[in-house]
């Protein structure tokens, strides 16, 4: 350290003193005395600024870098030819640890990575004979796909754009490549680029991962009608709607839900036969005989809103009297409600208060699983006295399965039609294999992203 601040001596401050002194002698005559020491001062900081000190790491460093260096926190930019996609962790005034937890893959790398692939093994015998306007809708068709992949996995966190150096990962993106370039068909395209992007975050070889490769197979030989039959069967024989629907509000989501399938349906059990072939559905010979039809299916899947909401006034006289519940219980039993949105006010701590005479009440899912079932409980324990008592007071208040059928013919025709016919054709004969559920599953994102959760929560119950 003292050779350098000698050397710092010597070579800054003692030389470039007398290298000024000797250029002011020449000068000194045409500027006024106080311009030397301007820049005198000016020098002399420079100079300062350069004196050697002690770093952290005991190396010699410029006084300057120890005024300037920060709080030890660590700049930098990331873009779209960056290789960043880590994270950065400052332990110390100026000592960094990188901790590598992303992709060394950048945007560009991954969509010339899956282009490159696709140009070897999507149609090259097609490409060889093709017209050019042939060749380049192959291209703009692998580059469609391409994108879809990359932007799905982009939202992921992390990226797991690693997947791109696995050749596992590659060859089911040039299936899906292959299968979107052969038909164009957006529909397909969608639903081939989310399974290719939920494959990449499962093991190799697992039973997820083994699935969703299967279904991109499967799902290139299935038509548009076999698919809706599959998010079909998906929506009323594994799916529950949410409890806090009216039973009009019931009504009018399974129109919204089921309306992309209208009138784009198979046709005849034919094609479900073919679909059962393939490994999507397997047959029920016996679901003719179920009662009610298709109607007493709805039914059964929401019981819990068949009947109209309880008022305060009946909960309070029907079932809370001498119940025994205090207000914790009730709140854990049953999902408050409102018919009037205005009244209803908010606290500076979030919580919402509503009126008592606005307030209604559904049972709670898990209550109604006890209360509702047809062998009064799951555990085979009795009602108690409250829960027989209400018990009786829903089933009272509630449709039968004909009248269901008839309420969504009267407010829902196209509906009815739409159920009808799939009855008649075979749908609800049948129910899905595992491979049927990816499919209707990535289906059924691509036209109602909203019922995702609701979809992995029917998965989630059928394991």
């Amino acid at each position: 350290m003292l050779r350098k601040r000698v050397s710092w001596f010597s070579g800054s401050v003692l030389s470039g003193g007398v290298a000024m002194y000797l250029t002011w002698l020449g000068v000194a005559d045409k500027l006024p005395p106080w311009s030397l020491y301007a820049v005198g001062g000016v020098a002399l900081v420079a100079s300062i600024s350069q004196f050697p000190v002690k770093g952290e790491d005991g190396s010699p460093r410029p006084f300057v870098s120890a005024l300037v260096r920060g709080r030890g926190n660590v700049n930098m930019v990331a873009g779209d030819q960056s290789p960043v996609s880590r994270n950065i962790i400052g332990t110390g005034r100026s000592t960094q640890h990188i901790t590598f937890s992303g992709s060394e893959l950048t945007y560009s790398d991954v969509r010339q990575i899956a282009s490159d692939v696709g140009q070897v093994e999507v149609l090259p015998a097609v490409r060889e004979v093709a017209s050019q306007a042939v060749v380049v809708e192959i291209e703009s068709r692998i580059g469609w796909m391409t994108d879809k992949v990359v932007d799905r996995l982009n939202e992921q966190d992390p990226k797991p754009f690693d997947s791109f150096e696995s050749p596992r990962f590659l060859a089911a993106l040039t299936s899906a490549q292959r299968g979107y370039a052969e038909t164009g068909d957006d529909e397909l395209g969608e639903m081939l680029a989310g399974m290719v992007s939920g494959l990449a975050t499962e093991p190799i070889r697992s039973r997820k991962e083994i699935l969703l490769r299967q279904g991109i197979d499967v799902a290139q030989r299935l038509t548009t009608e076999h698919v809706n039959a599959l998010a079909t069967i998906m929506y009323i024989t594994y799916m529950t709607l949410d409890p806090r629907f009216t039973t009009e509000g019931l009504i009018s989501a399974y129109d919204g839900l089921l309306k992309p399938f209208y009138g784009r349906m198979p046709t005849g059990e034919i094609d479900y036969q073919y679909m059962s072939s393939v490994g999507v559905c397997h047959p029920i010979p016996l679901r003719r005989d179920v009662p009610g039809g298709i109607y007493g299916v709805l039914h059964s899947h929401n019981i819990n809103t068949m009947y109209p909401l309880f008022t305060s006034a009946e909960m309070e006289a029907d079932v809370f009297s001498d119940s025994g519940l205090d207000g914790q219980d009730i709140q854990k039993l049953f999902i408050p409600l409102t018919v009037n949105p205005e009244g209803v006010r908010y606290t500076p701590d979030g919580q919402s208060q509503v009126r008592i005479e606005d307030a209604r009440f559904r049972l709670h899912p898990d209550l109604a699983k006890v209360v509702l079932s047809e062998s009064n409980s799951r555990t085979g324990e009795p009602l108690t006295e409250w829960q027989a008592r209400l018990r009786g007071l829903v089933q009272q208040r509630m449709l039968t399965p004909t009248q269901l059928e008839e309420r969504i013919r009267a407010e829902k025709p196209q509906l009815a039609e739409f159920l009808d016919n799939a009855y008649r054709t075979g749908c609800f004969h049948y129910l899905l294999h595992p491979v049927g559920f990816i499919v209707a599953k990535y289906a059924i994102e691509s036209h109602a992203p909203h019922m995702a959760q609701a979809v992995d929560d029917a998965l989630a119950g059928t394991t």
